[in-house]
C-alpha cells in the first residue's frame, strides 16, 4: 500500500479521496470535525499523511476524556 494511502497512526487505509485522484470536497474528512493538533502524536505531525476516520474518532474521544497520547 502506498504510504500516502496509509494512516500514520494505525497503518490501515486512510480513505483519502485526494490521494485516490479525487477532490477534497469528495473526501470523508471534509465532513468531520478534527481534534486539536495537540492530540496528534508529535512524531506524526511532520508526516503530512492523512489520518483515518477511526483514528480521528479515537483522538476526539481521548481529547474529550482529557487523555494525551505520547506514542
Amino acid at each position: 500500500m502506498d504510504s500516502q494511502a496509509q494512516c500514520p497512526l494505525c497503518q490501515r487505509a486512510n480513505g483519502c479521496a485526494v490521494n485516490q485522484g479525487g477532490s477534497i470536497s469528495e473526501c470523508w474528512c471534509s465532513e468531520v470535525s478534527f481534534p486539536s493538533r495537540e492530540q496528534i502524536p508529535e512524531s506524526q505531525l511532520a508526516n503530512n499523511t492523512c489520518i483515518c476516520r477511526t483514528c480521528i474518532e479515537k483522538l476526539k474521544q481521548e481529547e474529550l476524556l482529557g487523555i494525551k497520547r505520547i506514542d
